[in-house]
């Protein structure tokens, strides 16, 4: 599902109608007996939900109740809340020890008719009839289960709003009526809004619950989820699946597809098909026929041609455009000018089993596709572009374009299972050149298992979408008055990330970045932003974001897992982050934050919520140097043009009176800095350093579960209950976590894994280091310890666990 839709890191909406409800909501009608004041989140003994008409007036249900309400309109017994009259402004939050349905039906009206809003409900259902109108008009459901929402009315839409957080420890399918819309991890959040327009099929009903995944196999190749871009071996029923067929090394042609009887195929080219996942197991791929060379050979085909070269012909045949050293075919560049595609295809020595590398040297005048080799360089020095077309590389080793005078790509770059990938370019800036003004000027998608570099000494570094998968570092260095990446980006990297530009902005419409250590935007100019679309990270070391001549980031900001958080930016008219009035901002980690505008714009447009990782014991807040809040603990909403007061606990005495209020309202403000003080660890307790997607999930879990249900301890607590064999402490070091990780599998032997841990003397949790190192699931510290009693916030628990034990 695109990200537009599906709202992965918590950016827009968020919980902003629950907040609303829960903490400011206006007074509805008033419980016959209240009970006393209680914070959302807040379960009295023995209770089984606390339903809010309004935050002064909870009532805590306790047992089988009739009417709850006082107006008969909601009830519960034995497990259900139930209603068969329509729903009009509640909060329902269920006591997360419960398992609690909610069940509105009605028969000829809406279910929910303005705003309703749940936490940890476990299956609910919206049923409503409203012929050419929604059923539900808006619903903030928090539920551990199932979500359904449907209108019973021939010509009705299921709603006018739904923003769902999965709160469970599985992934959920969403589907409209039944057309598979997208996958929620857990802690997740979809946002759903009718459009304008004609009520279709397609949005009569919503659901949202667990499914079971089918099994792929794939023969001489791997299959790519859509919704991921990740390699995949199980997929939902009627998720799109992209099969990347992988040639052998020891064959070139291609026999024939494996496919099972009836399934269609979007495309049936090499190097990849498309389908649409089935409800069963299936096997796809394609056969090849074993070649019967005799020693290592290079294909290269042109013009609908095909020359085979190999070391003994190049040695007992002079050729002047093609010649051999060293395991790697050289290509001159008389050969690719006077040609336009060429196809490249090795295949490996079958004595030796070594596998050729391949050098194009010089311009490529059509596109260029490569396979079967190891590593693969194309350089050239011109003014213009180098390859005229296309890239597609599938190398085993590191992938090298170079262009010392000009662009390197024309249109799309394409590159599969390389280690490094290094894209350089040097656009001149006069008018008069032909070059590209990016490095690659179509789309760039990368997967490696080491770094990826694109540079470009006069330009931008991608014209369109960047995506970079699997990735150690990843490097965008350019010199551009306009962005560097001139669409959006998505890294998924286990190192850092660096985007720099000194004389452009960075990104346009948006980046994304899952996993990473370090995150670096660098940016100057006053008339572009460090990114201009919003910014997603996740990430567990220090966040950077830069421009020093104009606004940081021009749309929603979130940002998870992270160490250090520092925006800077200089603006007279914009704020340093934002653009809308409805922008909501999320900052969720565990050091010092700071945002500083060193112009007159101000700090950021509408609100930003601040969380503390699990591992801040309080934090401190200043604004323009004075300090306004001190040993705060809880989550905080800070507001620029809002007059909001906020409370936060003060942690001297949890149970004292309401902490002094503090109206946050930050406009006018240059400089906001929040100071954590971190819980008493051992030395050198870190969290794990490789970091996941999941940190904003479970980070934006936290964020509502402050503000409105429950709170990040509660909530990862009750997933990793659920998540973790029966019994089983949760681990709070990396050596625990690794401990488990082991066991759980069986008590595995590590393969060829020869490292030793110095600091680990425990000869099991030695065995549970290498093991889990070996398969990825932690990394071993820089300086070859495992750092075995280093701090494990929950959130990486529950990702590491899913990782190692997926569906």
């Amino acid at each position: 599902m695109k990200q537009r839709n599906l709202i992965r890191r918590l950016t827009a909406a968020l919980v902003s109608g629950a907040m609303a409800l829960s903490l400011c909501a206006p007074a509805l009608a008033a419980a016959d007996e209240p009970a006393a004041t209680l914070q959302p989140g807040t379960y009295p003994e023995g209770s089984i939900a606390v339903v809010y008409k309004d935050k002064e007036n909870p009532i805590v249900v306790k047992e089988n109740t009739d009417d709850i309400l006082g107006d008969g309109t909601l009830a519960y017994k034995d497990g259900v809340l139930s209603s068969t009259k329509t729903i009009e402004g509640l909060y329902i939050d269920v006591n997360p020890e419960k398992t609690v349905d909610l069940d509105i039906t009605v028969a000829d009206g809406p279910a929910v008719k303005t705003v309703l809003n749940t936490a940890n409900v476990h299956n609910m259902t919206l049923s409503g009839y409203v012929p050419d109108g929604p059923a539900v008009n808006i619903v903030y459901p928090g539920c551990t289960g199932s979500l359904t929402v449907e209108n019973t009315a021939a010509q009705g839409d299921a709603a006018q709003e739904v923003v769902f957080i999965n709160q469970s420890s599985s992934e959920m399918v969403l589907r409209l009526s039944d057309y598979l819309e997208g996958v929620l991890a857990p802690g997740e959040m979809y946002r759903y809004s009718k459009t304008d327009g004609h009520i279709t099929t397609l949005t009569r009903s919503i659901t949202i619950k667990a499914e079971p995944t089918y099994t792929l196999t794939v023969k001489n190749g791997c299959a790519i989820s859509d919704r991921t871009g990740q390699v995949s071996t199980r997929f939902y029923r009627g998720e799109l699946v992209e099969v990347h067929v992988e040639r052998p090394a020891d064959a070139l042609e291609l026999d024939h597809w494996v496919l099972p009887e009836g399934l269609k195929l979007e495309g049936n080219d090499p190097p990849e098909c498309l389908f649409h996942m089935p409800d069963e197991d299936i096997t796809v791929g394609a056969n090849w026929k074993k070649a019967e060379n005799t020693e290592m050979e290079l294909h290269v085909t042109y013009n609908d041609y095909t020359e085979v070269f190999t070391p003994q012909h190049l040695k007992n045949n002079s050729n002047a455009d093609v010649t051999f050293a060293n395991d790697t075919f050289t290509i001159r560049f008389d050969f690719t000018m006077d040609h336009k595609d060429v196809k490249i295809q090795g295949l490996a020595d079958p004595k030796t089993g070594t596998v050729p590398s391949v050098v194009l040297n010089g311009i490529v005048m059509g596109s260029v596709y490569a396979d079967g080799v190891k590593n693969v360089t194309l350089q050239g020095d011109y003014d213009g572009n180098l390859v005229h077309d296309d890239v597609v590389v599938s190398a085993s080793g590191d992938v090298t374009i170079t262009n010392e005078s000009g662009s390197c790509v024309r249109y799309d770059l394409t590159v599969y299972n390389a280690q490094n990938v290094t894209v350089t370019a040097n656009t001149p800036e006069s008018e008069d050149s032909d070059s590209d003004d990016y490095a690659v000027n179509g789309d760039a998608k990368i997967t490696c298992t080491g770094d990826a570099v694109l540079t470009n000494t006069g330009g931008g570094v991608v014209g369109d979408s960047l995506l970079v998968h699997d990735a150690q570092d990843v490097t965008l260095d350019g010199r551009y008055d306009s962005y560097l990446v001139y669409n959006d980006a998505d890294i998924a990297c286990r190192g850092n990330v660096e985007i720099t530009n000194p004389i452009g902005g960075g990104v346009w419409e948006g980046l994304t970045v899952y996993a990473a250590q370090d995150v670096t935007v660098r940016a100057d100019s006053e008339e572009r932003c460090a990114v201009e679309g919003a910014a997603n990270i996740t990430c567990t070391g220090d966040v950077t974001l830069t421009n020093t001549s104009g606004q940081a980031l021009n749309y929603l900001l979130t940002i998870a897992g992270a160490r250090n958080v520092t925006i800077t930016g200089k603006t007279d008219g914009d704020k340093l982050i934002g653009d809308n009035n409805d922008d909501e901002h999320i900052i969720q980690c565990s050091g010092t934050v700071t945002l500083r505008n060193e112009g007159t714009g101000g700090l950021f447009t509408n609100q930003l919520t601040y969380t503390p990782d699990d591992s801040v014991e309080v934090y401190d807040i200043a604004v323009d140097s004075d300090v306004k809040r001190e040993g705060a603990t809880d989550a905080v909403v800070l507001t620029c043009g809002k007059n909001v007061t906020v409370i936060t606990s003060d942690v001297t005495d949890p149970d004292a009176p309401d902490a002094p209020e503090w109206n946050n309202d930050l406009t006018g403000a240059s400089e906001l800095v929040i100071t954590p003080t971190l819980k008493p660890v051992d030395p050198g307790e870190a969290a794990d350093g490789d970091g996941s997607a999941v940190v904003a999930v479970v980070a934006g879990t936290a964020l509502a579960g402050a503000a409105v249900w429950g709170g990040y301890e509660v909530t990862t607590r009750v997933m990793l209950k659920n998540l973790l064999p029966e019994g089983t402490a949760i681990p709070a070091t990396r050596g625990e976590l690794a401990q488990l990780l082991w066991n759980a599998a069986g008590r595995p032997e590590a393969g060829a894994v020869v490292t030793v841990y110095p600091d680990i003397t425990d000869a099991d949790q030695q065995a549970a280091a290498r093991w889990c190192t070996e398969q990825g699931l932690l990394t071993a510290r820089s300086d070859g310890t495992f750092a075995p009693d280093g701090r494990v916030p929950k959130w990486r628990v529950i990702e590491v666990w899913n990782h190692a034990f997926a569906k």
